[in-house]
């Protein structure tokens, strides 16, 4: 009798842990559920640091902000502030002045509040420089580049450095005119992105 007073003790132990686990899954189960954000969301995200043709490299990675929100689902699933970072895919440095100096910024990371890293894939930005083209810079400006938007281009006598808003869909590359072929983005420097891809986040 003692024996079956603690074998029944034991299952019932038993069955309250397995219970729990249970519970314990379902409620891990509902705190991972992911929404998607659909292809072809725009969103404007802040540089966090200086990138510059002669001082960074290809492989280099950068830092961006979110400015706004994401919404998916009729919720905001990515913050405003929320981490953003990207890989230089090409940093051109020209060694003649017959060159230009180009740069290219993939977006590929978000970092969620909570650490969690999220996959994004996005038409890269591609920054070029050249000289004597106003035609070109008056082409973009006006929208008559396909593929490239642009909300300000500024000149340097010392560097190229972009303006308000730089963008880019695909098959665009941003000119700029410049004395000296050099790209300068300063922390702050904005740029609208647009997703290719679902992505999936953690769901608010």
């Amino acid at each position: 009798m003692l024996n079956k007073s603690i074998l029944a003790k034991v299952g019932a132990i038993i069955s309250i842990f397995a219970f729990l686990l249970i519970l314990s899954c379902q409620q891990e189960a509902q705190e991972q559920r992911m929404v998607t954000i659909p292809e072809g969301t725009s969103v404007t995200v802040s540089l966090q640091e200086s990138i510059d043709t002669e001082a960074n490299s290809s492989g280099d990675t950068f830092q961006t902000e979110t400015i706004e929100p994401i919404m998916a689902e009729g919720s905001v699933v990515v913050p405003a502030g929320t981490t953003v970072r990207g890989t230089l895919t090409e940093v051109d440095e020209p060694e003649s002045e017959s060159e230009d100096a180009v740069m290219t910024l993939a977006f590929n990371t978000i970092v969620m509040p909570d650490g969690e890293e999220c996959s994004i894939e996005t038409h890269d930005v591609t920054l070029r420089t050249e000289s004597d083209t106003r035609g070109d810079i008056e082409k973009i400006a006006a929208g008559a580049l396909a593929g490239a938007v642009i909300g300000a281009i500024a000149e340097g006598d010392e560097g190229a450095a972009v303006g308000a808003v730089v963008g880019a869909t695909a098959g665009g590359a941003v000119v700029i005119a410049t004395q000296e072929n050099r790209i300068t983005l300063e922390p702050g420097q904005k740029f609208l992105i647009q997703t290719i891809e679902p992505v999936e986040v953690p769901a608010p």
